[in-house]
């Protein structure tokens, strides 16, 4: 008689952004903050400015030990996630990445965007977004291969409303366009008219 071996599989879970516990991502699997041995929850991270070591391990371990169907990381997460995959870890079959912060400081490495390419998901980014420039998820977009969904009207905050939906949004076609045309804040605070152009060519190239 052959056996056939079960894994612990993880339906919907986050990676949460700076500031927030796992249970802010509002997620039934959230509800329970995850540890090492554990076979429910999602990791809770600092709200350090940069991923420490703690976080990367925590993230990996994460990643490498369970069967995660669907992963959402938003913002500071999105970095921890792409950090961690660029360090090893395992992609989760299906990723979706909520205004991710990747290129906003908190990595502790070089960031090229290709370290989850080949993922199965989406992007979505909202273009009142003052937290992390739309241009970053044109990046993304174009270096992974995920298609990007804009929200016009969402800013970094109730983008969460769509975080596993991609319905509303726009998806955009034209990436190359963007990237000439989008303003860029860096890691540094973006300032009302940077936000304003933003918006405006959100609603006219999405």
């Amino acid at each position: 008689m052959i056996y056939l071996k079960t894994f612990e599989r993880f339906n919907k879970v986050a990676f949460h952004g700076w500031k927030m516990e796992p249970q802010d991502m509002r997620l039934p699997e959230c509800e329970i903050e995850w540890g090492p041995g554990k076979k429910k929850g999602c990791p809770n991270f600092s709200d350090e400015s940069k991923i420490t070591k703690e976080d990367e391990k925590l993230a990996i371990e994460y990643l490498n030990q369970k069967d995660v169907d669907t992963l959402i990381a938003y913002s500071r997460g999105g970095a921890i996630l792409i950090q961690s995959v660029a360090k090893g870890a395992a992609l989760p079959d299906n990723l979706y990445m909520v205004a991710p912060a990747w290129l906003r400081g908190w990595s502790t490495i070089n960031l090229k965007g290709d370290e989850i390419k080949g993922a199965k998901g989406f992007i979505i980014h909202g273009g009142q977004d003052d937290k992390v420039p739309l241009k970053h998820s044109v990046i993304l977009s174009k270096m992974s291969g995920l298609p990007l969904y804009v929200f016009p009207d969402r800013n970094h905050i109730n983008i969460l409303k769509h975080k596993d939906n991609t319905s509303g949004g726009i998806e955009v076609k034209n990436l190359d366009e963007l990237l000439k045309v989008l303003p860029d804040w860096g890691q540094g605070k973006s300032t009302q008219e940077e936000v304003d152009k933003q918006y405006k060519i959100s609603k006219q190239y999405s």
